[in-house]
């Protein structure tokens, strides 16, 4: 029984993108949109943080 959870079903798409070069293309996407949430997250704590000062 345990055993049928042990096997992943086969990830076609990811074969695909990783035999073409694309997985990469859709890394360098993600980190892009990570880092931009992450600046835009650093910059509204601080933008907030001002403004609590300034009351």
């Amino acid at each position: 029984m345990t055993s049928l959870f042990l096997q992943a079903p086969p990830a076609e798409m990811a074969d695909l993108f990783r035999s073409e070069g694309k997985i990469y293309v859709v890394l360098a996407v993600l980190g892009i949109l990570f880092v931009g949430l992450a600046a835009y997250l650093i910059w509204m704590d601080r933008r907030l943080a001002k403004l609590e000062k300034q009351k």
